[in-house]
């Protein structure tokens, strides 16, 4: 358990505590941590170098509210999660808080696609440094040019859960796309080189696989899951090729 103690190091005060109302990290201002985490939409927690929870806000909207609050003070990131996830993300906030390198992944949490950053954050704890993993889910503004931020190595999840869409087929992943861009099921048809016919096929296998009942419900699962910040502007599939609601087996 971590118990109460406060250091200084480069003009950043630490303060780790169990039953902290405010945050550990003192940024220079008394705001400055209520807008990092309620009002920017993103989840920020700071760790230790052995990945266990330093601060956390009262609530958090990608990660496990298991991770939240006072109460989820010293838990251990690897606990949470099976599969192998739980020790790579916990090797990459011990990496950071230990070479002061920063990194970034990409990872689904529930059918968001969510973008992390880790950053050193001098000592999270007495004697100890830390990282700061803030966290954000990607939108359609976003690029995938643009991640990771300069000086951030980009980090692959080998154990990452996977993307909701994974069992759609290349045809409906476009077809998903434009209906979140608000195109007609004639506009799509007209994109596509298909019949409407054949496009509301595609819409119905999609409600099907997505559990989706209407265009405003798929459109909403592909925003959440990044899709429009990768839709691209013609097909990527020729217009002579197939469509197929079934992928084919590998």
């Amino acid at each position: 358990m971590i118990h109460p103690a406060q250091s200084q190091a480069g003009g950043v005060v630490v303060e780790a505590a169990v039953a902290a109302e405010h945050p550990p990290v003192a940024l220079g201002a008394p705001t400055a941590w209520t807008s990092l985490t309620l009002d920017t939409g993103c989840d920020t927690m700071l760790f230790d170098d052995s990945a266990r929870l330093v601060w956390s806000p009262p609530a958090l909207r990608y990660w496990p509210n298991e991770l939240a609050g006072a109460a989820a003070l010293g838990r251990w990131i690897g606990e949470l999660f099976q599969g192998g996830l739980g020790a790579e993300l916990s090797e990459l906030i011990r990496r950071t808080a230990q070479t002061a390198r920063p990194s970034a992944f990409e990872c689904f949490v529930g059918r968001s696609l969510t973008r992390s950053i880790l950053r050193h954050a001098g000592p999270a704890r007495p004697h100890g440094p830390g990282a700061l993993l803030v966290t954000r889910a990607v939108t359609a503004a976003d690029s995938a040019a643009a991640f990771p931020p300069p000086g951030a190595e980009l980090r692959r999840l080998a154990n990452a859960p996977p993307s909701p869409l994974a069992d759609l087929t290349p045809r409906e992943i476009e077809v998903l796309g434009l209906i979140a861009l608000g195109l007609s099921t004639e506009a799509i048809a007209a994109r596509l080189f298909r019949s409407p016919k054949t496009i509301e096929a595609h819409r119905q296998s999609l409600g099907l696989k997505l559990d989706a009942h209407n265009r405003v419900e798929l459109a909403r699962i592909a925003i959440d899951a990044g899709l429009l910040a990768t839709t691209p502007a013609k097909p990527q599939t020729p217009p002579g090729e197939p469509d197929h609601t079934q992928r084919a087996a590998s």
